[in-house]
């Protein structure tokens, strides 16, 4: 299954329990092994303590309900993630990445970042809290979109829970006077680059790469998309062509550790 083509499935509450958790899933990247399962990686985390005095409780939720459903889905990319981690840490990138994976994963932060952020941005809304998010979930409710109903102290708690994950994945900044501003996002050219060739690897058309959704999440239009394609091109990891609703694009590199073996080595801010 590709990105283009997700299931619709029901908002859960999962986030509340998630989040971003960026610093664990870091972590757990780190120590990740090819071809480990979620369940042999939650054992050894326990055995080995690789994230401090957690129970073993806290372990299963940001094992299985985080990390293995946002970075294990595919394990050639988990290994591409991984590789980066180790080579380049720092700068945005994981984030934005890590931003994209979450909203694959789950509906709800998908139609949250790409829906109802936009929105607020076209209403002129500088600025959000937790409780601007409350009417969504309640008309998700309304409309059968949740798994099941939700009280409204379990909708108080997701808007939470959305807001802090949002934060953490760099759309929100840090609360003021309870309120949380929508910032603007400036793709690093890092996660420009796998975006493109996660799309490409995935079997995704060149003008749906250029025309696909996860794109939104970054705030990027179709148009800010092929400009930012072009820019990277002269990198060597394309030949960027585009005349009106014609995109081609002629990929450099055919597999995620060619692809690796490339990242690592670009003079990219």
């Amino acid at each position: 299954m590709t990105a283009q083509h997700l299931p619709e499935h029901p908002y859960t509450s999962r986030v509340i329990k998630g989040g971003a958790l960026l610093a664990e899933c870091r972590d757990l990247l780190r120590a990740w092994r090819p071809d480990e399962s979620a369940a042999d990686l939650e054992a050894r985390v326990l055995a080995q303590d690789l994230l401090g005095r957690n129970t073993a409780r806290r372990v299963q939720d940001l094992v299985r309900l985080v990390f293995a459903r946002r970075y294990l889905g595919d394990p050639a990319n988990a290994r591409l993630l991984q590789r980066l981690l180790q080579e380049r840490p720092r700068g945005e990138w994981f984030a934005q990445v890590s931003l994209v994976l979450a909203a694959r994963s789950d509906r709800l932060v998908r139609d949250v970042a790409s829906i109802v952020v936009p929105r607020l941005r076209q209403q002129g809304i500088a600025a959000l809290s937790a409780r601007d998010l409350v009417p969504f979930l309640s008309e998700a409710w309304q409309q059968g979109r949740t798994q099941r109903p939700w009280s409204p102290a379990v909708r108080e708690r997701v808007s939470q829970g959305l807001v802090r994950l949002l934060t953490e994945l760099g759309l929100l900044g840090s609360p003021r006077r309870g309120l949380r501003e929508l910032l603007p996002c400036a793709p690093h050219p890092l996660a420009v680059a796998w975006l493109a060739y996660d799309l490409h690897f995935q079997g995704v058309t060149d003008s749906g790469v250029t025309a696909h959704p996860d794109w939104r999440l970054w705030q990027l239009d179709e148009e800010a998309v092929r400009r930012e394609l072009s820019d990277l091109a002269p990198q060597g990891l394309w030949i960027f062509q585009a005349a009106g609703s014609v995109v081609d694009l002629r990929w450099n590199h055919f597999d995620r550790e060619e692809l690796a073996d490339v990242l690592v080595g670009l003079d990219l801010l």
